[in-house]
């Protein structure tokens, strides 16, 4: 009895002491530097390893190979040597990449092929061996992009690459390539779905489509909800996912609450990244023109219940009679607000189109807020000497530390050619210059007319990726998409235009393909809507791509 009375008064003491020894074991201070993580990547040392790739192997899985070892050369500082299987004895430290003579891609391949048979592609390591290989030559391509973006460019050169995943392998789905750079980062379109088709018999239109998802809720459940609206016919229907798109809800159109009007125009939606005034990080705004008693009003409204409601906030700009015509040269009005946080100042802004100005026809303005109520006076974007230049149809993304600006200028046959400029802050931009027309790199063909711009910071490891796209292509007979999908690697400095995903397949008749959307999530998926003719003459449907760049 006595030795298990003993037994206890250990365990109880024990149990006392455990809380301690876990905190001088595991946690400790901060500031204490022996408790701190070594700042070097933990992984594997592949010094002596050689690339294996397939004797028959694709002109792209050649050069994808010839890539990787490039890339690891650049980031972790070791040279491998590239074989071909049957003619190097195998061996314990390989890298193969594509479907290899060995053993264990084939066990990679099949165990890939358990999972799923469409696109896709698998990383692992077997024994010590690293297997990257994928269901076709494409998906092959596109695994060595990911194991290089997610285990060789943060190597620091210290000879080891930041792989550690033992039994664990990435078996991802992909989906259709929609481009390869010369350095093989990959345009991947991952799913294409319908947000809204509209009866055959409706005669509603759809432009001005716009999307986010959410990211910055306070219950996290509601992270990863999407919200897509649009224009049609003067109102506001509010669209929501919540399973990544594959299906949508119609909430309601949103009202204007600052001033009733009953007629309304090119609507944007933004989630609040910070805390401003009296509303919280993760309110919904919404910012649109409306029109009545001749005057043009920027609204700004906020929902805190995921668009169910919406609550007025102020009118961001007052403008003068709106004129509709062809050019609208005559009207005083506001157009094409877009809505964007700047994180260094704390800053929202809200840029549009401005047609008060009487020295200037059109020129693009932005004006910021603190609290969402009080506003600064009007800074120029754009604001250009030629009075028949007509800078309009603002489009806008931040790229890493800069921000780049796409927008039309009327006077450049067929009309609307779109332009591109940049700026390191959002009210610093060199105003009185034209900027840079976006044109494909081979052909010439440019983009005309409402303008949508979007970037994500994968692909190219200096630059990311930026896409553009507008209304129409200014060669109509180039490709069957008479909207092009432009994409840069270089950071807008040349673009490569190609068969647009959601484009348009008949000259524009006004709606289709006007002043499309696009959002980057934090995990860099490219979030992409486009009016596309649904009826001829009539209607338009809105369709969604999914897009990520390895």
């Amino acid at each position: 009895m006595k030795a298990v009375r003993s037994i206890l008064t250990v365990l109880l003491i024990l149990a006392l002491l455990l809380p301690t020894l876990v905190s001088c074991a595991g946690g400790g201070k901060k500031d204490d530097k022996k408790d701190q993580p070594d700042d070097k990547p933990i992984g594997m040392d592949i010094s002596g390893y050689k690339i294996i790739r397939p004797d028959a192997a694709s002109e792209n899985v050649k050069g994808v190979t010839s890539v990787t070892r490039a890339d690891i050369l650049k980031y972790a500082g070791i040279e491998l040597e590239v074989a071909i299987d049957e003619d190097t004895p195998d061996s314990a430290k390989e890298i193969l990449i594509g479907e290899t003579g060995r053993r264990e891609s084939a066990d990679a391949l099949a165990s890939l092929r358990k999972k799923t048979s469409k696109q896709a592609f698998i990383i692992t390591s077997i024994g010590e061996k690293i297997v990257i290989v994928g269901l076709s030559d494409d998906d092959t391509v596109i695994a060595a992009k990911h194991f290089v973006n997610e285990f060789v460019e943060n190597s620091k050169g210290d000879k080891r690459i930041t792989y550690a995943l033992g039994g664990n392998p990435i078996a991802k789905k992909t989906g259709k390539v929609l481009l390869f750079s010369e350095n093989y980062d990959a345009v991947v379109m991952e799913k294409k779905q319908t947000v809204f088709e509209p009866s055959p018999i409706s005669t509603e239109g759809s432009t001005y489509c716009k999307i986010i998802k959410l990211e910055h809720q306070s219950d996290p459940k509601n992270n990863g909800i999407l919200f897509v609206t649009s224009e049609a016919n003067s109102s506001y229907p509010l669209y929501r996912s919540k399973d990544d798109g594959s299906t949508w809800e119609i909430l309601r159109d949103v009202p204007d609450k600052v001033n009733n009007a009953q007629t309304g125009y090119q609507p944007y939606i933004y989630e609040l990244p910070a805390d401003m005034g009296k509303y919280k990080k993760g309110t919904l705004l919404f910012s649109a023109c409306t029109r009545g008693s001749g005057k043009t009003f920027m609204i700004l409204q906020a929902s805190t219940d995921l668009g169910e409601s919406w609550e007025a906030i102020c009118n961001v700009a007052i403008g003068g009679a709106y004129a509709k015509g062809p050019i609208n040269w005559e009207s005083e009005g506001l157009w094409e607000p877009v809505l964007m946080y700047e994180e260094s100042t704390g800053r929202l802004y809200c840029a549009y189109s401005d047609e008060t100005d009487t020295k200037h026809n059109q020129k693009l303005v932005y004006k910021y807020t603190t609290d969402l109520k009080s506003w600064s006076e009007l800074g120029n974007m754009v604001a250009l000497p030629q009075a028949d230049y007509r800078p309009g149809m603002i489009a806008l993304t931040k790229m890493g530390n800069k921000y780049a600006l796409a927008y039309e200028i009327h006077a450049f046959n067929p009309g609307g050619q779109i332009h591109l400029a940049f700026a390191d802050s959002l009210d610093s931009w060199n105003y009185s210059v034209r900027g840079t027309p976006i044109k494909d790199k081979d052909t010439g063909m440019y983009m005309c007319t409402a303008p949508g711009l979007g970037w994500t910071s994968d692909g190219n490891a200096a630059h990311g990726t930026l896409f553009a796209t507008a209304s129409r292509n200014s060669d109509q007979t180039k490709m069957d998409t008479k909207c092009a999908l432009f994409i840069s690697f270089d950071g807008g400095r040349t673009f490569t235009a190609i068969e647009n995903p959601l484009g348009v397949t008949k000259p524009s008749t006004g709606s289709d393909g006007y002043s499309p959307g696009f959002f980057t999530d934090k995990d860099g998926y490219v979030y992409y809507v486009n009016n596309r003719e649904y009826i001829k003459g009539l209607n338009c449907k809105i369709e969604l791509a999914k897009i990520k760049v390895y």
